[in-house]
C-alpha cells in the first residue's frame, strides 16, 4: 500500500472558549498556525479570566496512510495549555468539530488524549464512537463555532472533560491519526475539524472537590455566604468557597497534617487516609462544626502528643458509609472524642461534642486514662448514639470503653466520673463490644470491668 494512496489532511484549525454558560456566553478564537506565544483571553463575570495558549503548529498530516497506535503515538499532537485566574474551580468540555466538507468517514480517526509530554492516555478511542455533543450547543454558540473552523460543523463530538485547579492550569495533548483499520474505499479523502472548549465555573456542574491530606493541612469552616464553606489546603492553591452540600472527598496519608472540619454542615467523605507516625502527631482529625462523615475503605488516625484525640469533637460528628475507621488516642486522649486534660496537658475548656454511628467499623481506643469513645482524661462525654455498624470500642485505664474518661490525680489514682443521664444511646441493630480499661495504673493494658465498660469511667460501678 503506497503512502500517495492516501492524501489526507487533518487540520485543526481554530479553538473556541465559550464562557461561564450560567452567566452569559463569552467568546473568543485562535486561529491555526498562529504564533506558539499567541494568547487568548477571556474575561468572566464570575472570575477574573481564563487564557488559553495555543503549542504551536496544527495538526496536518499530508500523504497519510493507515498506522497503527503506536506508530500514531509518534506523531506530533496538537498542544493546547487552559489557564484560569478564577476563585474557584473551572470545569471544561473539550469538543472537535468536524466540517461538513469532510469526505473520509470520522470512523476512520483514531484520537488520544494525553496530559503533555505524556504517552498515557487520558481517553482515546475512535471517532464516531464518542458522544454527539450537538445539543450542548445553542444557536448562538453554534455560529460563533462555525465561525471559528471557518465552515460549517457537521457533528460535534465531546471527547474530555476536566476541571482546571484554583488559579491554575492544564495542558494536554491531541493525537489524530488515521485508524489501523481503515482500507482502500478511503483513498484520496479529506478529513478536516475544529477543536472546541466549553468552559465554565465550578458552581455550575462541581459535585464533588478531592482534597489529599499527603499535600497539606486541610481546614473547612463556614463560609461568608449563606450555607457555604470555606476549604484550604489539601492541594488546593488558595482557599475557595464552595457550597455546604459539596461532597469532599479527602484521601492520603501524612505524618503530621491534620484535617479541621466546621461548618454547618460539612459532608466528607474520608477515602483510604493514613494519619500516624512514630514522630509525634500534633493533630488527626478535629471537629468542631455539624460534620457528617462517610467511610470509604480503611481508614486509620493515631495520636502520640499528649491530650490529642486523633478524632476530637467538639461539635457534632455523624459516622455513615461501609468503610472502617481505627482511631488510637494518645495518653489522656479518647480514641473518638474528647483530647482530655492531665496536668499540664490539654485543653480544659473542650466540651465534648455529640457522636452518632449509623453504619461502619470503628475501632476506638482510648489513651490513659480516657474512653474509646467519650471523654479524655477528667472529661465527661457529649451525646452518643449507636445506630449501626461494628463497634470495638476500648478505655485506658480506668475508663470506660463508651462513656467517660477517669477522673484521675497527679498521684495516678483515678476514680469515678459520673455518665450524664440518658447521654449513651445502643440500637439493636448495632454490633457494639466495648470493654474498659484495667482498674490499676499499668498504662494501657485492657482489662474489662463489669459494669463501666459502657457508662461511667473510674474504679467504680457506676453507670
Amino acid at each position: 500500500m503506497s503512502q500517495r494512496s492516501r492524501i489526507i489532511t487533518l487540520s485543526i484549525l481554530s479553538v473556541l472558549i465559550v464562557g461561564c454558560i450560567v452567566l452569559g456566553v463569552t467568546y473568543s478564537f485562535m486561529q491555526a498556525n498562529i504564533d506558539s506565544n499567541s494568547v487568548t483571553e477571556v474575561s468572566l463575570s464570575s472570575c477574573a479570566k481564563i487564557t488559553l495558549e495555543d503549542g504551536g503548529d496544527s495538526i496536518n498530516i499530508e500523504n497519510s496512510y493507515p498506522v497503527s497506535r503506536n506508530k500514531g503515538m509518534q506523531s506530533d499532537p496538537y498542544t493546547f495549555t487552559v489557564t484560569s485566574s478564577c476563585e474557584s474551580y473551572v470545569g471544561f468540555n473539550l469538543y472537535l468539530a468536524t466540517l461538513d466538507t469532510n469526505t473520509l468517514s470520522d470512523s476512520s480517526i483514531h484520537y488520544v488524549i494525553t496530559e503533555h509530554d505524556s504517552k498515557e492516555a487520558l481517553v482515546e478511542g475512535i471517532l464516531s464512537d464518542a458522544t454527539n455533543a450537538l445539543s450542548e450547543f445553542n444557536s448562538d454558540e453554534l455560529n460563533q463555532l462555525n465561525i471559528g473552523i471557518g465552515g460549517t460543523y457537521n457533528t460535534i463530538y465531546r471527547l474530555y472533560n476536566d476541571s482546571i485547579p484554583l488559579q491554575g492550569s492544564v495542558t494536554y495533548d491531541l493525537y489524530l491519526f488515521i485508524d489501523e483499520s481503515v482500507t482502500n474505499d478511503t483513498m484520496n479523502q479529506e478529513f478536516r475539524a475544529g477543536v472546541a472548549i466549553k468552559s465554565y465555573d465550578r458552581e455550575a456542574d462541581l459535585t464533588s472537590l478531592a482534597l489529599d491530606i499527603s499535600l497539606g493541612d486541610i481546614t473547612i469552616s463556614e463560609g461568608e455566604s449563606p450555607n457555604t464553606l470555606y476549604v484550604s489546603g489539601g492541594g488546593l492553591e488558595e482557599t475557595v468557597e464552595v457550597d455546604n452540600d459539596l461532597e469532599i472527598v479527602i484521601s492520603g496519608s501524612a505524618d503530621i497534617n491534620t484535617i479541621s472540619l466546621g461548618g454547618n454542615p460539612t459532608n466528607i467523605v474520608l477515602n483510604n487516609i493514613d494519619i500516624s507516625s512514630n514522630s509525634g502527631i500534633m493533630g488527626g482529625i478535629k471537629v468542631s462544626g455539624d460534620v457528617i462523615v462517610t467511610l470509604v475503605g480503611d481508614n486509620l488516625a493515631v495520636a502520640y502528643w499528649d491530650a490529642v484525640s486523633p478524632v476530637s469533637v467538639s461539635g457534632s460528628l455523624t459516622i455513615n458509609g461501609s468503610g472502617t475507621l481505627t482511631a488510637i488516642g494518645a495518653d489522656y486522649a479518647a480514641g473518638i472524642g474528647g483530647n482530655g486534660v492531665y496536668g499540664e496537658h490539654g485543653n480544659s475548656t473542650q466540651v465534648v461534642g455529640d457522636i452518632i454511628i449509623n453504619s461502619g467499623t470503628i475501632i476506638a481506643t482510648g489513651g490513659t486514662y480516657a474512653a474509646g469513645i467519650g471523654g479524655g482524661a477528667n472529661q465527661t462525654n457529649g451525646n452518643i448514639t449507636i445506630n449501626g455498624g461494628n463497634v470495638i470500642a476500648t478505655g485506658g485505664t480506668f475508663a470506660s470503653g463508651i462513656g467517660t474518661g477517669a477522673n484521675a490525680d497527679a498521684s495516678g489514682n483515678g476514680n469515678c466520673i459520673p455518665l450524664i443521664a440518658n447521654s449513651i444511646y445502643i440500637s439493636e441493630n448495632a454490633t457494639v463490644n466495648a470493654y474498659a480499661g484495667s482498674t490499676t495504673n499499668n498504662w494501657g493494658t485492657s482489662e474489662p470491668i463489669l459494669g463501666n465498660a459502657i457508662g461511667a469511667g473510674g474504679a467504680c460501678n457506676c453507670l
